[in-house]
């Protein structure tokens, strides 16, 4: 009975839930059950998708090239690679919007409360009123 009450407590809370496979969901709590499988509502999914190793080398040289400039080229072709590894293989978050969910207790690991339910409620006003400013301002030009 205690652990009831303590999920009471997060109801209509923006919550946000990691499971096994690493996957996050980013929701409205809206209900759980004795299994603490969960109900959340607008919800977004996030997810990483690792970067594929690319297998490029920079590092070709002629023999008819001094030791010295072939070392040049060496250091020079490695940290090209350092610099492209850099830009291109970063990991992607990728984000979905899912809406009204299920998820199974089971698969749970963790839940974090992002924003109280009055915080969200300010948050939509505000997104509202910069909508409705915006498209004033876009009919007076």
């Amino acid at each position: 009975m205690a652990q009831k009450s303590k999920f009471l407590q997060w109801i209509d809370y923006r919550v946000r839930v990691t499971i096994q496979d690493s996957r996050m969901f980013v929701g409205t709590f809206i209900a759980f059950d004795k299994h603490l499988n969960l109900v959340l509502a607008d919800t977004e999914e996030y997810r990483r998708i690792k970067a594929k190793k690319t297998g490029k080398k920079y590092s070709k040289t002629h023999s008819c090239v001094s030791s010295h400039t072939r070392f040049l080229v060496v250091v020079l072709s490695f940290l090209i690679s350092l610099y492209l590894l850099g830009l291109g293989e970063t990991d992607k978050e990728m984000k979905r919007a899912l809406g009204l969910i299920i998820l199974r207790g089971e698969n749970i690991v963790s839940i974090t409360a992002e924003a109280p339910p009055n915080l969200q409620v300010l948050i939509l006003s505000f997104s509202i009123l910069i909508l409705i400013t915006e498209l004033l301002l876009s009919c007076v030009e």
